[in-house]
């Protein structure tokens, strides 16, 4: 079911589908919450992913909390104080607080240190207001009072204490990410059409300023992955929806942009180990919810996409225990009560350059986890994505720091040479060998980077439970040692069914 964008939603909408079935890849699996619903708000503190709130098929709010405990493997619930929906979460220190919605000002509290609730109030009722947090402090700004709200109530768990502020543009609909000591609020909708305003709040000076996205928009999802963040989505109901992402750089104090592999609003973020992950959302066509997830590698700089095993909106996102967890939403058959869980694939890399193992052959050592050092200085890395699934055959490999304009050739080999510590060639190490396997020529770009995959099964004739070492092979003229030629580390894999 698409969204309704008047103030409140509350069309009757029908009985939610039955479980689907997960994607034929190995780090997706899915469960169920306690109760179908959309519009809820998810954060996570200590081993806990909470999941609150929400709206039921009849649009009426909830007070259910699913709680999944990623150290015990189980779920439980809670309940909030108050039913309610289009609420804002986040956590800080040992605490997980979920606040307004339906135009409240309650504030629930769990604390994961004694297991127990408490409440508090914003300054105002609001829904629709985003949250995030920075050092001790936890932020809720925006939303809809009704009418669009600057309010930013500011809880310090240092103190115990609340205080607010505003921001420079009031909006509801904005999203809300932290990168380094500062918290940034983008987008919104002023009531009339959607903004760029960017507030960012510097924890550091304890200063604001402010930047604008390069789309006006509202209705956009926000995460962090290293030193970035990245605002991806989101619509203008008077324009259109869009495909758009704004990434922050906090290292550089840049703004990048990027696309998602699909334009849509109402998404949901979260940020497991390297791989921020946009997922779901309504592309702004009648029953057109989408099951796309965006995922952005902050270790390769690369985008690829996966699926949610049922397409939805209003979806709540959070990470815990290295697993990316998505919950609820409404999708074409109804309110949805499943929770796909996204668990990166984690190759194991070997065979570095960096002095850990056998000597670089002319003393060119890389840095640490990178191929022996070329030209440019860096050593060469070889790095993979997608998964260990024979039948989704989605594997992708990325080269970085190699050298642009020059070829470079992923292999595959049976062994990992010298044990695993490689052996002297040309101006790198040899660490795969055995039947070794071409899979593709590529010629990286200016940056260094280059890709192979996904489809690389057919060419590499692996099955389920079969071992392969993988290495990158690439030109280097002007190399340290004179042989024209240098290696990456290399990646091992065990393929599934």
């Amino acid at each position: 079911m698409e969204p309704d964008h008047t103030l409140r939603l509350l069309a009757p909408l029908a009985v939610a589908c039955a479980l689907c079935a997960a994607p034929a890849r190995s780090q997706w699996s899915t469960d169920t919450l306690s109760a179908a619903r959309y519009e809820l708000a998810a954060a996570s503190v200590g081993s806990k992913a909470l999941f609150a709130g929400g709206y039921s098929s009849s649009g009426v709010g909830s007070a259910v909390v699913d709680i999944y405990d990623a150290a015990a493997g189980t779920w439980s619930t809670a309940s909030l104080s108050l039913a309610r929906g289009a609420l804002a979460a986040t956590s800080v220190g040992s605490k997980a607080l979920f606040a307004g919605g339906d135009y409240s000002a309650v504030v629930d509290i769990y604390d994961d240190a004694t297991g127990t609730w408490t409440t508090a109030s914003l300054s105002q009722g609001t829904i629709w207001l985003a949250a995030a947090s920075v050092g001790t402090k936890a932020f809720f700004a925006g939303g809809w009072t009704p009418g669009p709200s600057d309010v930013v109530d500011v809880y310090d768990d240092a103190t115990g204490t609340w205080s607010n502020t505003t921001l420079s543009v009031p909006r509801a609909y904005l999203a809300a990410t932290a990168v380094g000591s500062k918290v940034l609020f983008a987008g919104g909708w002023n009531g009339a059409g959607g903004s760029d305003a960017v507030d960012i709040y510097d924890d550091a000076t304890g200063t604001w300023s402010s930047a604008t996205l390069s789309q006006a928009r509202d209705r956009l999802a926000a995460t962090t992955v290293g030193t970035r963040a990245i605002f991806g989505g989101g619509g203008d109901s008077s324009i259109g929806i869009y495909d758009q992402v704004d990434i922050y750089d906090d290292a550089t104090g840049t703004w990048s942009v990027a696309v998602l592999s699909a334009p849509r609003e109402y998404l949901a973020a979260t940020t497991v180990g390297s791989e921020a992950l946009f997922a779901g959302g309504w592309n702004g066509v009648a029953g057109a919810n989408s099951a796309v997830v965006d995922l952005f590698d902050d270790a390769t700089g690369i985008w690829t996409t996966s699926a949610l095993s049922v397409a939805r909106w209003g979806l709540a996102g959070t990470s815990v225990g290295g697993s990316a967890l998505f919950a609820g939403g409404s999708a074409n058959a109804g309110i949805s009560a499943v929770v796909d869980i996204y668990t990166p694939f984690v190759p194991t890399t070997y065979c570095f350059g960096d002095g850990s193992g056998t000597t670089c052959p002319c003393g060119n050592a890389g840095g640490g986890g990178e191929g022996c050092a070329n030209s440019s200085g860096a050593g060469g890395i070889a790095s993979a994505s997608g998964s260990d699934s024979v039948s989704a055959d989605d594997l992708v490999f990325a080269g970085s720091q190699l050298l642009p304009g020059q070829p470079a050739l992923l292999f595959a080999g049976l062994n990992a040479v010298n044990g695993g510590n490689g052996i002297a060639f040309g101006d790198g190490l040899r660490c795969a060998g055995g039947s070794v396997v071409r899979l593709g020529v590529r010629v990286p770009d200016a940056n260094g980077d280059a890709s192979w995959g996904p489809g690389l099964g057919a060419q590499g004739g692996w099955v389920a439970g079969d071992v392969r070492r993988f290495q990158i092979w690439y030109r280097d003229p002007g190399g340290p040692c004179g042989s024209g030629f240098n290696l990456s580390n290399g990646v091992e894999v065990t393929f599934s069914l």
